[in-house]
This record gives structure tokens, C-alpha cells and sequence, in this order.
């Protein structure tokens, strides 16, 4: 089952939702981020190259860092970057493009009826509901990036 993952972080934890493209199933994983300060916690970010979540994924969507103290999500993102496989396919996502192209104001927090409305209906298994903001926006990620992405394909193949 081909996968796209949205990314959303901040210098404590990485939010990650693997969005199964053919399917209505999303699944939600948090990596805590260890050490005193962002600077120490961006060295465990390595963790994420390791286990399941990678396989069948061909598409990474993650947010682009912005506000106050972006210095130091830059780094974490960074880290990110370092520890993603190298086959992949990643996208720097702004907010204001997932939240645009699903419908949702930017100034909005997205629930889990907004993206269950943008998905085009219910998910099967791993519902969004209950889940925290954080993941939230990395299913918003993942769905701008996996509909973007369709869309690409539908315009390439009708040339």
C-alpha cells in the first residue's frame, strides 16, 4: 500500500501521520525528543530512520518552520532531514498552502471533521478523532501533499 507522511514538529516530540493513498486509513506516531535543550534534543532525532514507518513511502510532506523561535525548529528540521531515507520524496509544506487547499482558514485549528470532510469521508481505521493538534496538522500535511501529488499525476498523464 503506497504511503504518503506528513510531518509536523517542534523541538520536544515529531508528530508523524502515515496516510495510506488508496485507502481511507491514516496512523499516527509521536518520537519524543530526549536531551535538556533543542540543541541536545535534535541529536535524537536520528531515531527516526529506524522500523516500519517507512516502508511503502513515497512522499513526505513536512511543515516549514515559522514564528517565533524558528531558529530553532530550523534545526530540528534539519535533523529530520538527516535521518529521513535518502529514496524519498520530501516536500517543504507552508501553512497556509495545506490549510488553503483543504479548506481551512489560517488562522483555524483543523479538527478532525475538517480533515475527515477534506479526506472526502471517514476513515476506516486510525481515526483522527481523539488525536492531539500536533497530529492533526501532520494528516492536513499528509493529505495537502498526497492531493497535490494525485493532482500532478492526473495533469502529466493527460498530456
Amino acid at each position: 500500500m503506497p504511503c504518503v507522511v506528513g510531518i509536523d514538529f517542534d523541538s520536544r516530540a515529531v508528530h508523524l501521520v502515515r496516510l495510506d493513498e488508496n485507502e481511507p486509513r491514516a496512523e499516527y506516531t509521536r518520537v519524543l525528543l530526549e536531551g535538556k535543550t533543542a540543541w541536545d534534543r535534535c541529536f535524537s532525532v536520528s531515531q527516526l530512520s529506524r522500523g516500519w514507518l517507512w516502508d511503502d513511502v513515497y512522499l513526505v510532506g513536512i511543515e516549514a518552520p515559522m514564528g517565533y523561535r524558528a531558529h530553532a525548529l530550523y534545526r530540528v528540521q534539519g535533523a529530520i532531514l538527516g535521518a529521513l531515507p535518502r529514496q524519498l520524496e520530501v516536500w517543504e509544506v507552508r501553512l497556509h498552502e495545506w490549510k488553503g487547499a483543504l479548506g481551512i482558514k489560517p488562522n483555524q485549528k483543523p479538527t478532525s471533521v475538517d480533515l475527515t470532510r477534506a479526506a472526502g469521508g471517514p476513515f476506516d481505521t486510525y481515526s483522527p478523532y481523539g488525536w492531539p493538534q500536533d497530529a492533526l496538522d501532520a494528516l492536513g500535511i499528509a493529505l495537502y501533499a498526497r492531493d497535490l501529488n494525485a493532482k500532478a499525476i492526473e495533469t502529466q498523464l493527460a498530456q
